[in-house]
């Protein structure tokens, strides 16, 4: 078994049928993947915690209070999900005539925060 990493994403297609020809006879699932996993976790930690800070002023507002500041915060995580329109596994008994075409994927990055204020 050997994983590949392969940037040309308009070319996954020829890379299947170049694998199948030279004898590949299973392939288990294409996955996408971000190079820049850090800077879309930031980015979502802090729109996670601009989420946090409307829900408490609304709240706040609502009793006639205004946020004074943060007391705690806590982060829960950052969830790292993969979606790929690809088959999860294909055997192949020949050579495909046509080209090989993989669906696009999509990454979604998210992260979730519990902040305390003091009101």
């Amino acid at each position: 078994m050997i994983r590949i990493t392969y940037r040309d994403l308009d070319r996954i297609g020829e890379l299947l049928d170049a694998a199948v020809k030279a004898g590949v006879n299973q392939i288990n699932r294409v996955e996408y993947a971000t190079e820049k996993f850090e800077e879309y976790e930031l980015q979502a930690m802090e729109l996670a915690m601009k989420n946090a800070r409307q829900k408490a002023e609304r709240l706040a507002a609502t009793e006639g209070q205004t946020i004074k500041g943060v007391v705690q915060i806590s982060q829960h995580g950052t969830n790292y999900g993969i979606y790929a329109a690809a088959a999860a596994s294909v055997a192949f008994d020949a050579v495909p005539k046509s080209t090989t075409t993989v669906n696009p994927g999509e990454i979604e990055i998210s992260a979730a925060v519990t902040v305390v204020y003091e009101f």
